[in-house]
């Protein structure tokens, strides 16, 4: 048990690590350059090498998808099915507060359960990522890619989602917590 615990840890800390450096990276450079022929991409990470040591499947290998099957698109399909069909609470970020409102919903939470203090953070000098950068993003990061559409898919099946009334009542906790 503690072995596997300080095994999860330290896989946390590189991960950690990683992103830190990429978020540095992407600080100095644009992400423009940061996708190109970037010295500092190119470092050799367990056995992989470039941009796929830094972007190439990282969510799946997280929920345990062995890398070796990583050109396998049969494999990661099965495994990505998997991990949904296993999935009993769906939350995204694209959309929040509408997942706030259903966990309300599913254990019958009071609003002041789900309001919090919304800060706005951004970097209006970050530029965005061209649509070549996405495209070589998602080249290398297929997995990932139907990983989102799998989950995004479901949640968008939940029950409720579909009416009116929930995206009504979705405007509205947002002016009551923009306000």
């Amino acid at each position: 048990m503690e072995a596997n615990y300080q095994l999860e840890a330290n896989y946390k800390l590189k991960a950690n690590y990683q992103t830190d450096k990429l978020i540095e990276m992407l600080s100095i450079q644009s992400p423009e350059e940061v996708l190109s022929d970037n010295a500092t991409l190119y470092q050799k990470t367990r056995g992989r090498v470039g941009e796929a040591a830094k972007f190439h499947l990282r969510q799946l290998e997280w929920l345990g998808f062995e890398y070796k099957l990583h050109d396998n698109i049969t494999a990661i399909r099965e495994y990505i099915a998997n991990i949904v069909e296993r999935m009993d609470i769906i939350i995204l970020n694209d959309h929040f507060d509408a997942s706030l409102l259903l966990l309300r919903k599913r254990f019958c939470w009071k609003y002041t359960d789900i309001f919090y203090k919304s800060f706005t953070v951004t970097n209006s000098s970050q530029e965005l990522m061209s649509q070549s950068a996405i495209t070589k993003l998602l080249s290398i990061n297929l997995g990932e890619q139907l990983l989102y559409e799998a989950i995004n898919k479901s949640w968008w099946d939940q029950s409720g989602v579909e009416k009116s009334t929930f995206w009504n009542e979705v405007s509205l906790m947002f002016l009551i917590l923009s306000g």
